[in-house]
């Protein structure tokens, strides 16, 4: 079995599709297919189902995407152990955290560990989870509330991770000075019914806890990203639930404020989540480490 055919494998039970495999892996659809067939050759048994709308994983394949992970994972540390190379680890985050929390995250581990090559990923959730899940990522660092992984709402989580919670993140309910609220001594849920909400789209973070405040009622506008929340904040156009540290600035000159929403909205968990197989694992704890 020629292991650099795994990669391949696991990107194509990722993305369900041979064309979505072969666009993130940088290869031809046809060069994705020939390495899954020499795959399946190599070990005996069909992997996939091909269906006309995509690759469903045969009870086979289920089974060498669970243990593929951890093959890779020995791989490595032979190769780093017999190079005598310095190990390489690959992070996946959320971009907003990537600018905010992952530079203090690097500074930290170059101090500890100047061996260790880090690599960092911008993806969003469901990509941080699944890369984690199937060995394309050695940790990911996002945003969860509770003491459970995905508490906060979002799902499917795979099986076989875990997690560490390095940092609280404080939200701020933000709004303009001129906003109606802002001379309220207290604002409480039915106010923020009663007026715009501005939330990211999808299954963003602040959307989430957004939609545990309000159970998903009241106006509100979809907009794409914090930035474009903030701004729209600052021109009265909405109340925003933001992380502090994005509106941090913007409380300070004056152009937002924030709300006395009562009761007081819940901090979100920075969270390292990585496979349990890696428990034991000095390079990863040195991540944790220095996150922490």
């Amino acid at each position: 079995m020629d292991l650099r055919h795994l990669p391949t494998f696991l990107a194509v039970a990722r993305a369900g599709t041979v064309g979505q495999a072969a666009l993130a892996l940088d290869l031809a659809p046809s060069s994705v297919s020939e390495q899954l067939k020499a795959l399946e050759r190599a070990i005996g048994a069909d992997l996939f189902v091909r269906t006309p709308t995509g690759m469903r994983l045969t009870p086979a394949g289920d089974r060498l995407r669970h243990l593929a992970p951890s093959l890779l994972d020995h791989v490595d540390r032979v190769r780093t152990e017999v190079a005598g190379t310095g190990a390489r680890l690959t992070i996946g985050t959320l971009e907003t955290l990537a600018a905010t929390h992952v530079p203090a995250l690097l500074a930290a581990l170059e101090s500890r560990r100047p061996d260790l090559r880090l690599t960092v990923k911008l993806l969003n959730r469901p990509q941080l989870l699944a890369g984690v899940a199937d060995g394309a990522l050695d940790a990911a660092l996002l945003l969860d509330h509770g003491d459970e992984l995905g508490s906060l709402g979002f799902a499917p989580v795979p099986a076989g991770l875990t997690h560490a919670d390095v940092d609280e993140i404080p939200i701020v309910l933000a709004a303009s000075p001129s906003h109606p609220l802002a001379d309220h001594a207290t604002v409480g849920p039915a106010d923020v019914l009663a007026h715009n909400l501005l939330v990211s789209e999808g299954q963003c973070s602040y959307r989430l806890l957004a939609d545990r405040i309000t159970l998903g009622q009241g106006t509100r506008t979809e907009v794409g990203s914090i930035a474009v929340s903030k701004a729209w904040a600052a021109n009265g156009m909405g109340m925003a639930l933001l992380p502090r540290f994005a509106v941090e600035e913007g409380l300070s000159q004056g152009t937002l404020v924030a709300l006395p929403l009562h009761p007081a909205p819940p901090s979100l968990r920075l969270r390292l989540v990585w496979r349990t197989t890696r428990d034991d694992d000095l390079d990863l704890r040195a991540v944790l480490y220095a996150a922490c």
